[in-house]
């Protein structure tokens, strides 16, 4: 997971709600515009493999025409609408509450999703239906909360830092099962919410 988005203390959760963030190096624009060919592709396929994996929504809670500007404002009217962490699909930094800087402008965001969609189309035809997601056991092993600690750098842990290769619980397996990280992921987001 990246961090890319400015995230206030008190404010909006940004970075930690997120399932996936994505760069693209180059350059926004304000008028509408699309990635080259082969950057597209690439940024298509990875958006129908996270709707597969991660299953973020190959949808936006914006169209693709830009309002008036200025967009680089923390008062930027879509930062504003209240779609931030209610409306699943794929956000532009200049959406994201408590962001002011505009990326990626007016990209044709329709595009890319359609591409991905026909993507995931074509997959669907050719892979097994995916099984359903792993559930933690009851009880938990033994090995998990000291392996979340030395994940995350906590508790006994928190001397040597987060993942100290060194340090890290002789008895947690070696592939940590999908559950796992699932439960970790509920976890560190429960604990940012006010009790």
């Amino acid at each position: 997971m990246a961090a890319a988005l400015e995230n206030h203390p008190g404010g909006v959760e940004t970075n930690s709600i997120t399932r996936a963030q994505i760069e693209i190096a180059g350059r926004s624009r304000e008028e509408p515009w699309s990635c080259d060919q082969a950057t597209g592709e690439a940024v298509a396929d990875l958006l129908a493999t996270l709707l597969q994996a991660a299953e973020i929504p190959l949808e936006r809670a914006f169209p693709d025409a830009m309002p008036a500007k200025p967009w680089a404002t923390y008062d930027f009217e879509r930062r504003k609408a209240g779609k931030w962490g209610r409306v699943a699909g794929w956000y532009g930094h200049v959406e994201v509450p408590e962001n002011e800087h505009w990326d990626p402008g007016a990209l044709e965001w329709s595009k890319l999703l359609d591409r991905a969609k026909d993507m995931g189309a074509e997959r669907s035809l050719q892979v097994a239906p995916r099984a359903a997601p792993e559930k933690p056991p009851k009880p938990l092993p033994e090995w998990y909360w000291p392996w979340l600690s030395w994940f995350l750098g906590e508790g006994d842990f928190k001397r040597y830092g987060p993942r100290s290769a060194a340090h890290r619980p002789a008895d947690a397996p070696e592939k940590i099962p999908s559950w796992a990280w699932v439960k970790a992921g509920h976890f560190t987001v429960a604990r940012k919410e006010p009790h």
